[in-house]
């Protein structure tokens, strides 16, 4: 009976280890990238977060980030690329 206590905890241990793993987001260090949108079949600089768009949602990718100038584009913030008007740069 032993036994099977040992390898439950050990199988506990695993998926908890694993479950902390794929729960964490990398969203910090994509954020020092510079941010790029993907519009009209190309991408361009989408600005500061908070002060010339926001990401509304979670459903579809809202920037991208290029980690080196070889590398290719990778999502960085998820939902809909909403841009901010001049009425809401004032109020911050």
């Amino acid at each position: 009976m032993k036994k099977w206590k040992v390898i439950f905890i050990s199988i506990a241990i695993v998926v908890g280890i694993g479950g902390a793993y794929a729960s964490y987001k990398q969203d910090g260090i994509c954020s020092f990238y510079i941010q790029y949108r993907y519009t009209g079949g190309t991408y361009v600089p989408a600005g500061e977060e908070g002060i010339d768009y926001a990401c509304v949602g979670g459903i579809g990718i809202c920037t991208y980030y290029q980690p080196s100038p070889s590398s290719g584009y990778l999502p960085c913030h998820f939902g809909f690329y909403t841009p901010l008007g001049d009425e809401l740069k004032a109020k911050k």
